[in-house]
């Protein structure tokens, strides 16, 4: 082989190996953003009122869709809340309330 088609095989490596590197995660957004974004829809949709709850993280699972399982957790010691919140790739975030059973 001439030494030109090996540079190219060579720098055409490299540039495959290099884009493979920089590519971005299966889910960009942290768990600590999600949780923002779980706070901020369950105060839009006026499931509960935020000024008076904290939210804490139980667990999440998922890769497409982030599936956070948390608890609202109220500031003057009251009874808390189950809260399961979806967030897609997309940023699109679905909140519920499930019922204690």
């Amino acid at each position: 082989m001439k030494r030109s088609s090996l540079n190219t095989i060579a720098l055409g490596s490299l540039a495959a190996i290099a884009a493979f590197a920089v590519s971005a995660p299966a889910f960009a957004q942290s768990t600590q953003d999600s949780i923002k974004s779980c706070r901020a829809a369950l105060a839009s949709e006026k499931l509960l009122d935020m000024d008076n709850y904290r939210l804490k993280f139980k667990s999440s699972k998922g890769k497409r869709t982030k599936t956070l399982m948390l608890e609202a957790v109220p500031h003057d010691g009251g009874e808390r809340v189950n809260v399961i919140c979806k967030v897609s790739r997309g940023g699109k975030v679905e909140v519920s309330l499930p019922q204690a059973g």
